[in-house]
């Protein structure tokens, strides 16, 4: 915090050794990679990340050896990194806001699997009819429940969404909540996800189909590893009520397949906490469902 702050204040790393102070000027290498502040979101990165360790007096010699070593997805998490590192400093230079180490990491994360979803579409040219491109009603007997978050940055809040329906199409209930949130898109699905799983337990569904565009939060739901985070803390609770269900499973979709609880979660920013309605179409999803 006090490399940040000196940095903020436009003054060199200042290092104390006995009665001689060494004044070090501020450099690439050193606002990316040795500062203490940016060795915190490294050492939360994968582990040849975390272990390329070594003091690094050019920025240019650290990334020619990351290139020698890296694989593909390596090499994208740490440019990932980097880039966020050096927005995180400007953000405290400029807007006097710190962001934690973990958040970081997770916005890497989300990051990476955007970037592969967006390659997807290539790889899967040859096979089409594999993926939905519109929703699918579950099968006979079966509720399926689709949910997104959305965020309003500037106002610091999170929109939730969330519609269930059944095996003919008919909507049987929705969800919208606006709740103060850090603005952080993974905690933000992390936290609609959970509260989906409440809402279904407060309509005393026991078989469904939970469906979210967000493939790492969706992969998360169906791990059993836990996270030492906030968004962590809200998969786990997610994953203790849907474990109270008769039955249900969670699965992926594009977001052509999302479209009605995205509408939900924009609207869900315009209103003042939480409504939730049974059997009535509202007018924000209605041109959706013709």
């Amino acid at each position: 915090m006090l490399e940040l702050e000196k940095q903020k204040q436009g003054q060199s790393s200042v290092a104390v050794e006995e009665d001689t102070v060494w004044i070090h000027p501020e450099t690439v290498a050193h606002a990316l990679w040795e500062c203490p502040s940016a060795q915190d979101v490294w050492s939360q990165c994968s582990r040849r990340i975390q272990k390329a360790s070594s003091p690094y007096h050019s920025f240019k010699f650290l990334l020619e050896e990351c290139l020698k070593t890296f694989d593909e997805e390596e090499l994208v998490e740490f440019g990932l990194t980097a880039w966020k590192i050096w927005k995180r400093r400007n953000e405290v230079v400029f807007n006097n806001t710190l962001s934690h180490p973990s958040s970081i990491n997770q916005s890497v994360k989300l990051l990476m699997t955007d970037l592969d979803q967006a390659h997807q579409p290539a790889r899967q040219c040859s096979s089409p009819s594999s993926v939905p491109l519109a929703w699918e009603a579950p099968s006979q007997g079966k509720l399926k429940i689709n949910w997104d978050a959305d965020l309003d940055k500037t106002s610091c809040r999170a929109g939730v969404g969330a519609v269930v329906r059944n095996w003919e199409g008919k909507v049987l209930a929705t969800m919208r909540m606006n709740h103060s949130l850090y603005p952080d898109p993974f905690l933000a699905e992390a936290y609609a996800a959970h509260q989906a799983t409440i809402f279904l337990k407060s309509m005393g569904w026991q078989d469904v189909i939970m469906e979210g565009d967000s493939l790492q939060l969706v992969n998360c739901l169906n791990s059993k590893e836990e996270a030492d985070s906030y968004a962590g803390v809200l998969i786990k609770a997610a994953r203790v009520n849907l474990d109270s269900f008769t039955v249900w499973t969670t699965s992926h979709v594009k977001r052509t397949c999302n479209s009605v609880a995205h509408a939900l979660c924009q609207d869900a920013l315009s209103i003042g906490d939480s409504i939730t309605t049974v059997d009535a179409i509202l007018f924000c999803i209605r041109h959706l469902l013709l």
